[in-house]
């Protein structure tokens, strides 16, 4: 199939005047997808995503080098970053990444979820695994920051 084939074809079968038009919709789709999982995210949703992965490396590094990032920003039924680090099963790292940023106030610490109330202290004892082996060194460290339980608010 070259040049002296009357149906006007390259190689692969394809109509020359189409074949541009397809990888650009191709490369188009491509990047758009790739700014939409990877480029477009905020701060915020990058240091969400640094928390539920337990990344505390990459956390850090967020919450250091970006002035307007917080620990206090407020998620579905009133979560804070401060509930889903006190669910952890592997490390306290995180955690203790965000106890000391100075966006971690007392009322982030023991802020309550909607509907039933939950703070992050009651996350560690009554939502971590019982047999994870951070579980009683989250709840100590939660408590050296003032954190208390719903019923005693």
């Amino acid at each position: 199939m070259g040049d002296n084939n009357n149906n006007n074809t390259d190689d692969d079968g394809m109509y020359g005047y189409g074949k541009p038009l397809l990888y650009g919709v191709g490369i188009g789709a491509a990047v758009a997808c790739y700014y939409f999982f990877f480029g477009r995210q905020t701060t915020e949703e990058r240091i969400k995503q640094a928390v539920l992965q337990e990344d505390s490396k990459t956390l850090k590094q967020l919450l250091e080098n970006n002035d307007d990032a917080t620990v206090a920003t407020l998620y579905r039924h009133d979560w804070n970053l401060l509930h889903w680090a006190a669910s952890s099963k592997n490390n306290t790292e995180t955690l203790r990444i965000l106890l000391d940023h100075p966006t971690c106030t007392i009322e982030v610490i023991n802020k309550k979820t909607t509907p039933h109330g939950n703070t992050p202290l009651d996350f560690a004892i009554f939502e971590s695994s019982t047999a994870a082996p951070t579980r009683n060194d989250i709840i100590k460290m939660l408590k050296a920051h003032g954190a208390t339980q719903n019923n005693s608010l």
